[in-house]
């Protein structure tokens, strides 16, 4: 089965080559385990700026199933909440499936707690190993499908940490925007 779909361009997603620990937003999305462990990449650069409170946090709250998300207090960061979407199991790597429930997720929390800007960086492209180009179309065609149009929401910012990765985000966010057709397939095949 095919599904036709045109994503329309949105003012409330930006994309942007920041520090997403500095930036002035409500929340940070920071990709994570099942297990909640802030290990390495971006989740381990976490721990380390916000302080080790935040993983003892996590481990009250336990595991969470892949592809859902929960919130914690930012430690010593500016920001007030981080959400930790659960990307992969540990020792796993990230699938699309557990990418878009993990994004969808965070969408729940932030629509909770009536965030009104928050920040997600490149998910599951670390030690996940999911592909930068499919990682950029997966967030970018989430984000404006299950995020965006929360009430609440006024700012999505997607931080890249270099240029390269800007402009390979920019240019999928065009093309899923500007395309005349975006092809979905669903069940891995064309009908």
């Amino acid at each position: 089965m095919i599904t036709m779909m045109k994503l329309k361009k949105s003012d409330k997603l930006s994309i942007v080559h920041e520090d997403i620990f500095e930036l002035d937003v409500d929340a940070i999305v920071i990709p994570t385990n099942t297990d909640l462990l802030l290990g390495a990449g971006i989740a381990g650069e976490l721990r380390r700026k916000a302080g080790i409170g935040i993983q003892e946090e996590c481990l009250e709250i336990g595991s969470v199933a892949l592809g859902q998300s929960v919130v914690t207090t930012a430690g010593r960061l500016k920001v007030p909440y981080i959400i930790h979407a659960a990307v992969m199991k540990i020792g796993g790597v990230t699938v699309e499936t557990g990418l878009v429930k993990a994004i969808e997720s965070a969408g729940i929390r932030i629509k909770e707690k009536k965030m009104k800007r928050v920040a997600f960086p490149p998910m599951g492209i670390g030690i996940g190993r999911f592909p930068l180009r499919s990682c950029a179309e997966v967030m970018i065609r989430t984000i404006l499908t299950s995020v965006v149009g929360r009430r609440c929401l006024k700012k999505v910012y997607i931080v890249l940490p270099d240029e390269d990765m800007c402009t390979l985000f920019e240019e999928m966010y065009d093309f899923l925007t500007e395309a005349e057709d975006n092809v979905i397939v669903e069940n891995g095949r064309i009908d």
